[in-house]
């Protein structure tokens, strides 16, 4: 299984999977691009089930709603039409409670079954760093950060990236995000001065030609 993704924690790169089988590669492609254009921890989408894609509010497209585990925070986060039509191509893989489970058989321990995840996740990671295109160490949580830093330097307001995350305090996100926000001032700053110049050197380009014309 080969993906691409990109992102200020995990710049472009390609995901070598060593799991036997195209269903768990398939399977496996599917988890990892859950927790990257959601931001969920592994437990959340472990547990991810069919009932919680749910329509936007007021237009097209779909959301993830979610309980997490970790805050009992409730999250609704926007996602892509592909990767809710990826959720869908899989073969379900449990189904308890009236409710169809992709990544979790219903069977034992939900504990284990988190565990097994992380496990897959990490040694995915590990393969793709061998190939050398990881500016920075990588862990599950990679997929994570790069969520919620990509849309800060979107300039995504962070309260709503704070809900998202399912924070249950701004000052959370402000502690783990702020250099972050750091970046996107002073990156911002550049790009107001440099338009700034761009506009000084066409006035006096417009005037130094008007002139020259008399």
């Amino acid at each position: 299984m080969r993906t691409s993704e990109s992102g200020p924690h995990c710049p472009k790169w390609t995901m070598v999977a060593d799991e036997p089988g195209q269903h768990n590669a398939v399977e496996l492609a599917a988890f990892c691009r859950v927790m990257r254009f959601t931001g969920l921890r592994i437990s959340d989408v472990t547990m991810l089930h069919e009932k919680q894609i749910v329509k936007r509010h007021g237009g097209e497209g779909w959301a993830i709603e979610a309980f997490q585990i970790k805050t009992n925070e409730w999250v609704r986060v926007p996602v892509p039409f592909s990767l809710v039509e990826q959720l869908r191509a899989l073969q379900v893989k449990g189904r308890c409670a009236g409710k169809s489970y992709w990544f979790w058989s219903c069977n034992g321990e939900l504990k284990t079954a988190i565990t097994n995840w992380r496990d897959r996740v990490t040694r995915l990671l590990k393969l793709a760093q061998k190939a050398g295109q990881f500016e920075h160490s990588s862990s599950p949580y990679t997929f994570r950060h790069t969520f919620a830093i990509s849309h800060l330097n979107a300039g995504v307001d962070i309260k709503v990236v704070s809900r998202w995350l399912g924070h249950r305090s701004i000052t959370t996100t402000e502690k783990h995000y702020s250099h972050a926000i750091r970046e996107t001032h002073v990156t911002a700053e550049r790009l107001y001065d440099e338009s700034l110049k761009a506009t000084r050197d066409r006035v006096i380009t417009r005037s130094y030609t008007l002139t020259g014309t008399r």
